[in-house]
C-alpha cells in the first residue's frame, strides 16, 4: 500500500432502498481504474449488492434531525476485471461504514470506508491483492415522494412503449483483434415495454451488434433481452411527469446472446445488461432518446479462456407512447 501504482479511481452510481426505518438494500455500479504501468492498464467493473443499517436511526429514532448519521455496509460484488491482458471473474465481498452530514431534508454529503475481500482467480498463490481497502466520497438525494405516492401508484395514460435504435459502440472480444475504425461495431434494437404504474415497468427487446472478427469477416451478435424499466425522473420528483419535455428512463435486465458468423460456431451464452435513457418528449406520443448502455456476456461467446466480454454502446432511437 505504500506504492502510489496500487491506489486508483473509483466512481460509483448507487441506488438505495429503504425497508424499514433503519434497514436498507442498496444497489451500485462501480467501475475503478489504474494508471498505465508496466504490466497495462489495470481495470475492474462490477455490481454490488448491500445491507445497509442506519446506527444513528436505531438508537434515537428516525425524525432525529442531528447534522451527523452513522451507517454500517456490508454485501458483496459480481463483475469483471482486466489486467496484463487477462480478463477475469472479480466477485467480492466487503464490509465497512458510511458517514454522513446532513446538508438539507432531501441531500447529505457522506464519506465511505470499506474493506473488501477479493475472489478473483487472478490472485490465486499471491499473498497480496486479496485485501483491498476503498474510500469513496459522494453526493446523495433523498426521493421524498410523501406528498405524491398516491400519484405514482396510477398507470400512465399511455402505459405502453414500442422503441427503434441503432448506433455504434465497442465490443472487447475484437478490440485486440482489430485496427483503426474496424474496432467499432454497430447495433439496432427494436423493443416493447409497459409501465406497471408511474416509476417502474418491463421491456423486452431483439438487438444486433455487427462487428469485425478480421479485416474480412463481420460476426453477429444477436440478444433477446427482459428488463425492469424505471421512470428515473418520475422516482425524483415523486410525480407523473410524462407530459414533461425531458424524460430519464433506466434499464436493467438479463439476455440471451447468439453469435454467430462466417466459419464460426454459434454459440448461445447468457449476459446481463444495463442502460440509460435521456428522452425528449416531442408529443403525448413520440419521443426521442439518446442512450449509453453497457452489456456483460457470459464465458463461451469468443474462443477464449475469458469469463467474460462486455459492450458498451451509444444509440440514438424514438420511442411511440400508446
Amino acid at each position: 500500500m505504500k506504492q502510489s501504482d496500487y491506489w486508483m479511481p473509483t466512481a460509483r452510481l448507487s441506488y438505495t432502498q429503504w425497508l424499514r426505518s433503519a434497514n436498507g438494500l442498496r444497489f451500485s455500479l462501480d467501475g475503478t481504474m489504474r494508471r498505465y504501468t508496466a504490466e497495462g492498464r489495470y481495470a475492474k467493473a462490477v455490481a454490488d449488492f448491500d445491507w445497509l443499517a442506519d446506527l444513528t436511526a436505531m438508537n434515537y429514532g428516525t425524525e432525529n434531525r442531528a447534522w451527523l448519521s452513522l451507517r454500517s455496509v456490508v454485501g458483496f460484488a459480481i463483475g469483471a476485471d482486466y489486467g496484463a491482458h487477462k480478463a477475469y471473474f472479480a466477485p467480492d465481498v466487503h464490509a465497512g461504514g458510511q458517514a454522513r452530514i446532513r446538508l438539507s431534508s432531501t441531500t447529505g454529503l457522506f464519506v465511505e470506508p470499506t474493506m473488501a475481500y477479493e475472489l478473483s482467480d487472478r490472485f490465486k498463490g499471491k499473498n497480496w491483492g486479496r485485501v483491498t481497502p476503498r474510500v469513496l466520497v459522494g453526493i446523495d438525494y433523498v426521493l421524498n415522494r410523501e406528498k405524491h405516492t398516491s400519484e405514482l401508484n396510477e398507470t400512465p395514460e399511455q402505459k405502453n412503449v414500442v422503441d427503434v435504435s441503432g448506433g455504434a459502440g465497442f465490443y472487447s472480444g475484437n478490440f485486440g483483434k482489430v485496427s483503426g475504425t474496424n474496432k467499432l461495431t454497430y447495433n439496432v434494437r427494436a423493443g416493447y415495454g409497459r409501465w406497471l404504474n408511474g416509476v417502474h415497468g418491463v421491456y423486452g427487446s431483439v438487438s444486433e451488434t455487427f462487428l469485425k472478427r478480421d479485416t474480412e469477416h463481420t460476426n453477429h451478435i444477436t440478444t433477446i433481452a427482459a428488463d425492469y424499466m424505471m421512470n428515473i425522473r418520475n422516482a425524483i420528483t415523486g410525480e407523473q411527469n410524462d407530459d414533461r419535455l425531458f424524460q430519464l428512463t433506466g434499464l436493467a435486465g438479463v439476455q440471451m446472446g447468439i453469435s454467430s458468423g462466417e466459419g464460426r460456431k454459434t454459440k448461445v451464452v447468457p449476459g446481463v445488461n444495463v442502460a440509460l435513457q435521456a428522452g425528449w418528449r416531442l408529443s403525448r406520443h413520440f419521443e426521442i432518446y439518446a442512450e449509453p448502455s453497457a452489456v456483460v456476456h457470459g464465458k463461451g461467446i469468443e474462443d477464449s479462456n475469458s469469463p467474460a466480454h462486455g459492450e458498451l454502446k451509444f444509440s440514438i432511437g424514438t420511442k411511440f407512447h400508446f
